[in-house]
């Protein structure tokens, strides 16, 4: 005879450990959690339902990955399950920053643009750039100063802050002089310097001596702050000189020779002389006794003003 026992089947659930997988994702990506079976094995050919979970969060940081839904979802299964982490680190970007000025002004606002790299959707960098200290026309580096946002890692590539030079207006004035002299110093007036600024400008004149115009022409400078943006240019007039000749009346006793004026002195210049009697009537030279007037004219003479004595 078969004797039947009422005594229950147990099942009792399998046990495994499952061990989450470490995760390292970048700021503003989100990777898949996985795991390993570290320990017993799936029957038959079972697959584990449910998802993992992590602690909440999107920022830099480390979290927890939890066991989620893995447990609720496999009854058949006791699963020991250890713990995994989820780190995110900081996304990188690089910028690009420029800035410029006039010598004198203040300071404007240095932009940047991101020249490697994108920003997550919605999110910007708080803060300012600044820039290594100067006034002076010249480039500065740009600095990182207080740009920021604690999910990026910000790397600012070589930029520049330009200060230009500040223009003026350099005017000559007019020079004159008389053949022979010395020359006068060259003049001239600044528009444009602020405050207490020194610009030495220096003139230089077209060369020559002779009687005539010469252009007046800038030179140098010397202020590094500034440039010229416009030179007014002016010109050295050296005007001819007065023949340096005196006419001194002189007495001869009548001796059968002639007489003319001693002009040795004057025979570089270009010159011609007339004698008139009492009578009006000109001659080669004096001879006979009478008074004579000596018209000596001095003409066509480069440097000096036609004069007649």
């Amino acid at each position: 005879d078969l004797t039947c026992l009422d005594n229950p089947l147990t099942i009792n659930q399998r046990q495994i450990e499952v061990v989450a997988d470490n995760i390292v994702a970048t700021y503003g990506e989100e990777k898949t959690l996985t795991y390993q079976i570290a320990n017993g094995s799936l029957a038959f050919e079972d697959i584990l339902s449910g998802n993992l979970e992590r602690e909440q969060g999107k920022n830099v940081g480390t979290y927890n990955i939890l066991i989620g839904t893995l447990q609720v979802q496999n009854p058949n299964y006791k699963i020991d399950f250890v713990n995994g982490t989820y780190q995110i680190d900081k996304r990188p970007i690089s910028i690009v920053a420029s800035g410029s000025k006039m010598y004198g002004e203040n300071d404007t606002t240095i932009e940047y643009q991101i020249a490697d790299g994108e920003l997550v959707k919605n999110d910007s960098l708080t803060g300012k750039l600044t820039r290594v200290g100067g006034e002076t026309a010249g480039q500065y580096t740009i600095l990182i100063g207080t740009l920021n946002n604690d999910n990026y890692d910000i790397t600012l590539n070589e930029s520049f802050y330009e200060i230009t030079k500040r223009p003026i207006v350099v005017t000559a004035f007019n020079q004159l002089k008389t053949y022979g002299q010395p020359d006068s110093v060259l003049t001239y007036q600044i528009d444009g310097l602020l405050g207490q600024d020194i610009v030495q400008v220096q003139l230089k004149r077209e060369q020559g001596e002779d009687a005539g115009t010469y252009n007046i022409v800038l030179d140098g400078f010397s202020n590094a702050n500034y440039f010229v943006q416009t030179f007014n240019p002016a010109i050295y007039t050296i005007e001819c000189a007065n023949v340096p000749f005196v006419a001194v009346d002189f007495e001869k006793t009548y001796d059968s020779n002639s007489y003319v004026v001693d002009m040795s002195d004057f025979e570089q210049f270009n010159y011609s002389i007339i004698y008139t009697n009492s009578n009006g009537l000109d001659v080669q030279a004096p001879v006979d006794a009478d008074t004579y007037v000596a018209t000596i004219s001095f003409a066509d003479n480069k440097n000096y003003f036609d004069k007649t004595f």
